[in-house]
């Protein structure tokens, strides 16, 4: 039965997503921020867009995180995508200063 979707694993997936999706929504957040347009200092636009961009990107992560077939998927994948998201994220801010 290894890849069906089951509720057994709910609480696993759920803190995953609560953790690591928050995680990747700042993460989205500090990618748009450093390498979007305007730099950092973009403005207040730009600061209000990065604020309200956190939401929806955790919102989906915990919506759609009940589709990985096991908790270790889910936080596995998730782990993948916010090294993938904040490596840049890191980097930019190291060499952009």
């Amino acid at each position: 039965m290894s890849g069906t979707l089951s509720s057994r694993d709910w609480f696993g997936k759920s803190v995953a997503a609560v953790l690591l999706g928050f995680l990747l929504g700042i993460g989205i957040s500090g990618l748009w921020g450093w390498l979007g347009i305007g730099g950092i200092t973009g403005g207040p636009a730009k600061m209000q867009l990065n604020m309200w961009m956190v939401s929806p990107v955790w919102a989906l992560t915990c919506a759609f995180v009940f589709f990985f077939p096991s908790t270790r998927a889910a936080w596995g994948w998730l782990a993948l995508m916010n090294a993938i998201v904040w490596a840049p994220v890191l980097a930019a801010q190291f060499l952009l200063r």
